[in-house]
């Protein structure tokens, strides 16, 4: 397992939460998180104005089918903060950026000593506790990543 996904309800926002290993996700957990977005986008009939995407990542990512059958989900703008502590790799830091400039300009990538601002961005950085809550239990399946742990320790010590 390389991938965990869990779609929530953190305050007024549906959060879709991915937490990624060093390898990036299979098919099948890839489709499975897809399969969710797809049936939020049933019921809200479309709307995705209170979708919040969090993906801390060790450096897994999507490849080029997956990234083309999660933005095919939805036609309308939706934020997106991915905390990963890859940007130093110059090809994951090209793709963040070909990401954010073409495909979704909502789409932000932060280090996780920027997690305040990442939080910030999707407009969960009040609902902190929510939040960690549902990624530890995530970590609980996958176990606890490099950037998570990071991530915690730059909001607990104020780090920005």
């Amino acid at each position: 397992m390389h991938t965990v996904f869990r779609l929530t309800r953190i305050g007024p926002f549906d959060a879709a939460l991915w937490l990624h290993t060093k390898e990036d996700p299979s098919d099948s957990e890839w489709d499975q998180g897809c399969g969710e977005l797809l049936a939020l986008k049933q019921r809200n009939d479309g709307d995705s104005s209170r979708l919040r995407t969090v993906i801390i990542s060790d450096g897994g990512a999507p490849n080029a089918r997956q990234r083309s059958h999660f933005s095919g989900l939805f036609t309308g703008p939706t934020k997106s903060s991915l905390i990963t502590v890859s940007l130093t790799n110059p090809v994951k830091r090209a793709i963040a950026n070909v990401i954010t400039t073409w495909l979704n300009p909502g789409f932000r990538a932060f280090g996780p000593a920027r997690t305040r601002e990442a939080l910030a961005y999707v407009e969960l950085l009040s609902e902190q506790a929510a939040l960690w809550k549902h990624f530890d239990e995530l970590a609980n399946v996958l176990g606890m990543t490099e950037t998570l742990l990071l991530a915690r320790k730059a909001v607990s010590t104020g780090d920005t």
